[in-house]
């Protein structure tokens, strides 16, 4: 669909757009009579059509400056004011996070089987089972286990509970659905909507 602009008075009015519409757009700035969605505050007196629409849903004080939606790194999603049945969705709520700590409660429950022998001990220690050549070609045969140590008092296995284990700091993983970065536009000075 071409867009078709037309001259008001050195003023560009975006016939093909409604104020407060927002678009996709693969420029990494905003076109004339359009402002980026980057949360920035704007002058009231200076877009009064769109702080008309928008008010301060988005941020600003009201007496002279408003905030424009703020969507680096967010995805939109539509409000369900109508559909009172779902978690409710009001404009200008903010929710999500690019990145999700892994905690106790995100891993379901599960055990682990430890298979222990309680017969008693027929060595000191372990005798070598298998033989592997260090390098290429050939070489010295090396042990895997040795043949000496000392004998040990063979102990009673109980229940027995072990303890967490991991990292002392958090991780926290993507949680960003495969994505394309574009820049989003709302347009300044279109046709004004009615309702």
């Amino acid at each position: 669909m071409d867009c078709i602009a037309y001259s008001i008075e050195e003023n560009i009015m975006d016939v093909d757009a409604f104020t407060g519409e927002i678009r996709l757009f693969a420029g990494n700035f905003a076109p004339e009579g359009w402002l980026m969605c980057n949360g920035s505050l704007q002058s009231i007196s200076t877009y009064g059509a769109l702080y008309a629409l928008i008010g301060i849903i988005y941020g600003g004080d009201g007496a002279t400056t408003f905030a424009v939606p703020d969507l680096r790194g967010r995805v939109p999603l539509s409000n369900n004011l109508n559909a009172p049945a779902q978690p409710l969705y009001p404009l200008g709520a903010k929710g999500g996070s690019e990145g999700v700590q892994l905690v106790e409660d995100n891993i379901p429950a599960h055990n682990h089987t430890l298979s222990v022998s309680i017969a008693p001990a027929t060595s000191p220690a372990p005798t070598p089972k298998d033989t592997m050549t260090i390098g290429a070609g050939s070489g010295t045969t090396l042990k895997l286990y040795t043949t000496t140590g000392k004998v040990i008092t063979p102990g009673t296995m109980g229940n027995q509970t072990i303890g967490e284990s991991g990292s002392s700091s958090p991780y926290f993983h993507d949680n960003i659905m495969p994505s394309l970065v574009m820049t989003y536009i709302i347009c300044t000075n279109g046709i004004y909507p009615q309702s």
